[in-house]
Parts: structure tokens; C-alpha cells; sequence
């Protein structure tokens, strides 16, 4: 069995293998209508995630937390994936954070997939109104969590994404860094000198885009296949 480094760090992740969505009756959020809860899905360690349905897209309402492939194959620590498990004090809520090397067709649960830029691109632009997907003033704030984000800059959460504060992995520190600070998520691309990152700060209120490092941990949400 391959070896999985565990190490405390917090707030949230949950990685699923689809087992099919529980068919949950469809219900508006308290947010004017905007988020619409399509269901559950498992993954195949038996972690149970909510989705929502943001425009015409259908994300995970929790980062990715699987310590295998969709397949059953291990995910090899040492090679392609980072795991945190622990809890951070008021979170209420488990992380995981994964190397881009990991984040293959296999990682998300079946039927669901790493987004791309597009994709995000779609769903900041969905938030903005404007369909730009640009660095808007407020679209950070709609899609965070309504705790765990450092000196209150916690978000209002309006489409039920809960965006969470879970930091980045540092392969030169071997720590965990940013926890409370920032979120960081994998899209299905690189930019040759790293992957591309969809990212919010506590500080701010927009959705960034930047690149990160290939060896650098990150939450990942998937999203389901059209």
C-alpha cells in the first residue's frame, strides 16, 4: 500500500468518486434564487458533499478531499498529491490539498471534472452580472465562506459556493501556509511555469486568476460533466 502523508492543517476539502447524485428535490438557497442545491454526491471513501447549481454549471459546495483516484488506485504522496486532515478551530470543516500532478481526469468522482479557465471564467463572470469573468469588485465576497477568513473578511456566501480559506501547500517550507488568508484552486490547465489558479484573499473582494507552482498543494473543486 502506498504511503499517504497526513498532516493537521483545516478547513475545508472533500474529494468524491460519483456514486450517483442523491436525488434530492430541488430548493432555492436563501440568496434571491441564485444557488439552487441539485443534490449529494459520494465520493468512493464514503465522504458525502452538496452541490449547487450556479448559472447553468453544477459545482461541488466543498473542496475535494480523496485519498484515491476514481479508479480505487491510491494517490501517491510523494509523487502527486499533498493530504491535510485536521480541523480548524470554528471551521467545522476537514481539508485536503493536491500537487497539479494529481489533478488528472481520475481525481474528481465520475461524471464531475477539474473546471477550466473557461469554466471558472464563466462562473466569476456569472457572479459579476457581466459575464466577463474579469477582476470585478464584489464577485470574491458573493462566493466565500461565511467563516474562517482572516480579520473578517469572511464572505456573504450568496450562491452557497463557500469558498474556503484553506491556505497553500509549500514544498520549500513543508508547511502549509496562508490558512485564513486565502483560498487557491486548480483549473485544468497550466501556463508552462505552473498551473493556472483561480484564488480569493481575505483582503479582497474579487475572484483573481493567477498561476501557481507545479509542486505547490491546492484545493480543488470539481465540477459535473454537461
Amino acid at each position: 500500500m502506498k504511503k499517504v502523508l497526513l498532516i493537521l492543517l483545516s478547513e475545508g476539502l472533500i474529494g468524491l468518486i460519483y456514486s450517483g447524485c442523491k436525488k434530492d428535490e430541488e430548493t432555492g438557497d436563501p440568496n434571491n434564487g441564485n444557488g439552487i442545491n441539485p443534490g449529494t454526491v459520494t465520493d468512493i471513501d464514503g465522504n458525502t458533499y452538496k452541490a449547487v447549481k450556479i448559472g447553468d454549471q453544477v459545482w461541488m459546495a466543498e473542496n475535494l478531499k480523496t485519498t484515491r483516484y476514481n479508479d480505487g488506485t491510491d494517490i501517491d504522496n510523494d509523487t502527486s498529491g499533498y493530504y491535510t486532515t485536521g480541523e480548524k478551530s470554528g471551521a467545522g470543516t476537514f481539508s485536503a490539498l493536491f500537487y497539479f500532478e494529481a489533478s488528472t481526469s481520475k481525481l474528481c468522482p465520475k461524471g464531475w471534472h477539474i473546471p477550466s479557465r473557461d469554466e471558472w471564467k464563466a462562473l466569476v463572470g456569472f457572479v459579476a452580472h457581466d459575464n466577463s469573468g474579469e477582476y470585478g469588485n464584489h464577485e470574491g465576497t458573493a462566493l466565500k465562506a461565511k467563516t474562517g477568513w482572516s480579520e473578517n473578511g469572511n464572505g456573504t456566501d450568496v450562491y452557497g459556493f463557500a469558498a474556503r480559506a484553506a491556505g497553500a501547500y509549500n514544498p520549500d517550507s513543508g508547511r502549509v501556509v496562508g490558512i485564513g488568508d486565502g483560498g487557491y484552486w486548480i483549473a485544468n490547465e497550466n501556463a508552462h511555469a505552473g498551473p493556472w489558479l483561480r484564488h480569493a484573499y481575505y483582503n479582497k473582494h474579487n475572484f483573481l486568476e493567477s498561476t501557481g507552482g507545479f509542486k505547490f498543494g491546492y484545493s480543488v473543486r470539481c465540477m459535473k460533466d454537461e
